[in-house]
């Protein structure tokens, strides 16, 4: 009988230590996983820390740059036009920068750059903004006012994306807005042309009338004594086509 207790006490020993041995392996198994999840949570804020730090750069640059473009019209005495005064005279002007050009600015000791993309209207051809207007069932007087009107009009050109891209420590985020340029023209920097006067160039109209032959619209050029004459049964087109070259005087930037 005694020996027989010795037995089962020695297996119930044995079984107790495969048990401790057995819960010590959880408990390593346990910490070991405690730990990876602990380094690897670490890892990911401190990833996402530096990508709320790349957003910030570049948002609050982008930020700047949306003061400086919103607030600026153009006036040459405008000393802090920065950007706004570099799209406007130097990059939207055909004979600067073509319609498929971008343009980029770096700034390699703080990680930053500036895309600039412009997409035309669709009424730019070459380097001509073009209006039409058809003559048919308006009267001399009617096309003497929209084409007054248009003088003074400030037409949409470009869709300007601005694209601030901030890097540090290997992580990169880009943030973009998008504005709409629109400008004002110059007398001198217009011209219209007749579908009925051929190639004809003209930089002027006036308004005559008589009791015999009612309204008529008179298209002149300067230093010639070329005119063309539209009345009421004129059935054609005026085109006005607006100089893009000429720097503008007067435009605005619209966020979008």
């Amino acid at each position: 009988m005694g020996k027989k207790a010795r037995r089962i006490l020695q297996n119930e020993q044995g079984l107790s230590m495969i048990l401790v041995l057995c819960i010590g392996a959880v408990f390593v198994a346990l910490s070991a996983a405690l730990v990876y999840a602990a380094s690897v949570l670490t890892a990911n804020a401190n990833r996402q820390l530096r990508e709320q730090e790349i957003y910030n750069l570049a948002k609050s640059f982008s930020d700047v740059l949306d003061e400086q473009l919103t607030s600026y019209t153009g006036d040459s005495a405008d000393e802090n036009g920065g950007l706004g005064a570099f799209i406007n005279d130097t990059y939207l002007r055909p004979i600067m920068y073509s319609n498929a050009t971008e343009h980029v600015f770096t700034d390699e000791a703080n990680g930053l750059e500036i895309k600039l993309k412009k997409t035309p209207a669709d009424e730019i051809n070459n380097a001509e903004y073009v209006v039409t207007l058809t003559t048919q069932e308006k009267t001399a007087r009617d096309l003497l006012t929209m084409l007054d009107d248009y003088k003074d009009k400030v037409l949409p050109d470009y869709m300007v994306d601005v694209t601030v891209t901030a890097t540090q420590d290997g992580e990169t985020f880009s943030y973009t807005r998008s504005y709409q340029h629109s400008r004002s023209y110059e007398e001198n920097d217009i011209y219209y042309t007749i579908t009925s006067a051929g190639e004809a160039h003209f930089n002027g109209y006036r308004l005559e009338s008589s009791a015999d032959e009612g309204d008529k619209l008179i298209f002149t050029k300067n230093g010639s004594s070329t005119v063309h004459t539209l009345n009421w049964s004129a059935d054609t087109e005026i085109k006005i086509h607006y100089n893009m070259s000429a720097v503008a005087q007067t435009c605005k930037f619209v966020r979008q």
